[in-house]
């Protein structure tokens, strides 16, 4: 907690906050959402104190630490923590200021917060676009990665997103997944941070959600590919049939294909194809299979989902399906 000595400063501090999360011609709106991360909040409490003590002419000594702003804020309950985070790097601010109501939060805002450079993804990415009806036991968000070192190949993080397999697994499929690092939970839900490669970190929409925020999240055909990468992190292979029927009349042919191209994986390219005359899409199973050459599926048969090798094989694609 702030001494006497200290409350001069954390008025002025709080006078700032209030102006961040309220009015837009603050110098720090820009960095202030209804939720946050211990580091994002941290973050903006330095550069608010910093300018406490430049502009208001008061000695260092007698500036709270961040700490203790956090806490005073708590308890003015101009932040709230919200979930249960498995580690306190991972704790969550609601910023009361910038509304909503407790205990009834947007869980895509929510999973936006653990990293402001990541994208709302898989099947979180499969509810914003109502291709999912499954109920939601976890929400994902998947933030650019650094090359993995032998120790991250290893970890909890590791997933068989496209750009973490060798050239040798391009074709395979047989990595087992992973779903991310559980971050924090509410209600019973788990929210998961995944990463990928910058590059493969494309097709995105920042859609508003209210007058106050907007999240990052994969589109329309994104989110279908990603279904098909990673069926563990969308529903299972009942979450990825579902969301190729529900979004079977809506898909781009164009913007797929783009996407397939930017993959650049034969695996994805022959799960697509089965998938899309499957629910319908003969059009698009025709120009997938005329953008790569047919020869190049003459492998062994390919699982439609990674552990589901019994079923029909389904001609050319050479992909072994369940129905």
């Amino acid at each position: 907690m702030i001494n006497s000595r200290e409350q001069r400063a954390y008025e002025r501090a709080e006078i700032r906050f209030r102006k961040a999360c309220l009015d837009a011609s603050s110098p720090y709106s820009n960095l202030v959402w209804r939720f946050m991360s211990k580091k994002d909040i941290r973050s903006l409490i330095s550069g608010l104190l910093s300018d406490v003590r430049e502009e208001e002419d008061i000695a260092p000594s007698a500036v709270p630490s961040i700490v203790s702003v956090v806490q005073e804020l708590l308890a003015d309950d101009l932040l709230r923590e919200v979930g249960e985070p498995t580690k306190d790097d991972f704790r969550i601010y609601w910023l009361t200021l910038r509304g909503g109501r407790a205990n009834d939060h947007n869980p895509l805002e929510l999973v936006s917060a653990l990293n402001r450079d990541g994208v709302v993804s898989h099947h979180s990415a499969l509810v914003f676009h109502d291709l999912s009806d499954i109920r939601a036991t976890s929400h994902f968000l998947t933030a650019p990665r650094k090359r993995p070192t032998r120790r991250d190949l290893t970890s909890d993080d590791y997933a068989t997103s496209p750009d973490l397999r060798s050239d040798q697994n391009r074709g395979g499929g047989s990595i087992r997944p992973k779903i991310g690092t559980k971050c924090f939970s509410l209600a019973g839900v788990e929210y998961r941070l995944r990463h990928s490669y910058p590059e493969h970190i494309f097709g995105v929409l920042e859609p508003w959600v209210d007058d106050y925020e907007r999240i990052r999240v994969f589109g329309f055909e994104r989110a279908l590919l990603d279904a098909v990468n990673d069926p563990a992190c969308n529903g299972g292979m009942r979450g990825v049939i579902e969301a190729w029927q529900k979004g079977a009349e809506t898909i781009r042919e164009e913007k797929l294909i783009s996407h397939l191209h930017t993959f650049d994986r034969s695996s994805l390219w022959r799960r697509v194809g089965v998938l899309a005359a499957h629910v319908g899409r003969g059009d698009v199973a025709e120009m997938v299979s005329n953008a790569v050459p047919v020869e190049e599926w003459a492998d062994d048969p390919l699982p439609l989902v990674w552990n589901r090798t019994k079923g029909s094989i389904v001609k050319p694609w050479n992909v072994i399906v369940p129905w």
